[in-house]
């Protein structure tokens, strides 16, 4: 997905979820706030000019569940379904996971994982790991 983040079509940032789950446990609310909608972007060629960007979720279910000031929330089960609840299109939202869609529901629900069928085209990629 880092290869893929600048392109012509539309342009995204790779947060990992883990940054995100962290972010909450530091700035609370205002974190879903940011991550729950597009991000703005300066006009530049390195994202083709384009005014926001969307963001891709890296790395689904290796964030847990976080704190701030005793609001414990599944950080990134609220990033989806606010983003699905926006209708935001859906070239703005992407994301990258070794989970199985049962394995999803299971930490997520079974709303959020109905949200992302509807949310995402489903790429598998079979064989072994690719980071070696």
């Amino acid at each position: 997905m880092e290869l893929f983040q600048a392109n012509h079509y539309r342009s995204y940032r790779v947060v990992s979820c883990r940054t995100i789950a962290d972010a909450f446990k530091t700035d609370g609310e205002y974190a879903l706030h940011i991550f729950s909608r597009p991000f703005p972007a300066p006009s530049h060629a390195s994202t083709f000019f384009h005014d926001t960007l969307g963001l891709c979720l890296d790395d689904l279910s290796t964030e847990g569940i976080k704190r701030n000031f005793g609001d414990q929330v599944n950080t990134i089960a609220e990033i989806i379904l606010n983003r699905y609840d926006k209708k935001l299109p859906h070239y703005l939202t992407h994301l990258t996971t070794n989970l199985t869609a049962g394995e999803i529901e299971q930490c997520y629900s079974e709303r959020a994982r109905s949200r992302m069928r509807e949310m995402f085209n489903m790429l598998i990629l079979g064989g072994g790991d690719r980071r070696k």
